[in-house]
């Protein structure tokens, strides 16, 4: 099987000597069974951003665009759970440079791709992860599958690009005062229950920094933004091949919201439990 992995970055230099020691890794891990072709954007990084893509990618299968747009960087940066902060002109800029990333490679021949965003720590099991959630689905209507990308409050950390299947947007504020906590961003008692027992549900948008999507679908689909989030369109397009779920047992760090402890070789040991006791605590209720 062939898998795309893909991101747009910009003055991420000490990310991409994590995330390049983690694509190793997922390497080593699926050499006998999975191929895999990288799609890389980057623009106008003052650091070794593009230097470090580059060298990734000299041996590899796939294409890497360095471009220099003579941009600042655009402020102000994406605010938590209100639309009056976000920057029209960053999320337009974010869906242009979403597209020149996958353009250069589309039509992809990949069965899937894993997007990955330059704010997010994903386990190198993310792979095998996504594909035991599909595993255990039985159903081929399911297209697109996001993590649960979390903040410093182990709370929903991808809040503007989230939407319920009733196209509902709910506040942290809003779901911390009826329910104690902002980990799901619904008002569902079903689907409450469903992510409480650890669960997929579906949404109508969500992207969460990581997923995994069918790349004959992705092949069909853009990113724009007229209005609001790049990723309410992109989802909409992708909602007329299939369905959108997020995946609670999936879980990605954001790490713009913790503390600055990062190894640039490896996650430490704190946020290695993190990742290992959320799972644990999701599974023990699915047990109950």
């Amino acid at each position: 099987m062939l898998v795309t992995i893909s991101g747009i970055f910009r003055n991420n230099e000490t990310y991409i000597k994590w995330m390049i020691n983690t694509l190793y890794k997922i390497e080593m891990k699926h050499h006998n069974e999975i191929k895999f072709e990288y799609c890389f954007y980057q623009n106008d990084s003052i650091d070794k951003t593009g230097v470090l893509l580059t060298e990734f990618m000299k041996h590899r299968k796939g294409k890497i665009t360095n471009e220099q747009n003579n941009r600042t960087q655009i402020k102000p940066i994406i605010g938590r759970g209100n639309a009056k902060s976000r920057s029209t002109e960053r999320t337009q800029l974010l869906a242009q440079y979403r597209n020149k990333c996958l353009n250069q490679m589309k039509p992809l021949s990949s069965k899937w791709t894993l997007l990955i965003d330059s704010d997010i720590y994903f386990d190198e099991t993310i792979i095998e992860q996504f594909l035991n959630h599909i595993d255990k689905q039985h159903t081929s209507n399911i297209v697109m599958y996001t993590a649960n990308s979390i903040d410093n409050s182990d709370c929903y950390f991808d809040t503007w690009g989230y939407r319920d299947i009733n196209d509902k947007y709910l506040s942290r504020a809003y779901l911390i005062n009826k329910y104690g906590d902002a980990k799901i961003h619904s008002d569902i008692k079903e689907e409450r229950q469903r992510w409480t027992n650890g669960h997929p549900i579906c949404v109508n948008s969500a992207f969460g920094g990581c997923v995994f999507i069918k790349s004959d679908v992705l092949n069909k689909c853009k990113w724009s933004a007229p209005i609001g989030c790049e990723h309410w369109e992109f989802c909409k397009n992708v909602r007329q091949y299939g369905v959108i779920v997020v995946c609670p047992l999936i879980v990605c760090i954001n790490r713009e919201t913790r503390p600055i402890c990062i190894s640039t070789v490896k996650m430490t040991k704190k946020q290695t439990i993190k990742f290992t006791s959320k799972r644990k605590k999701y599974e023990f209720s699915k047990a109950r």
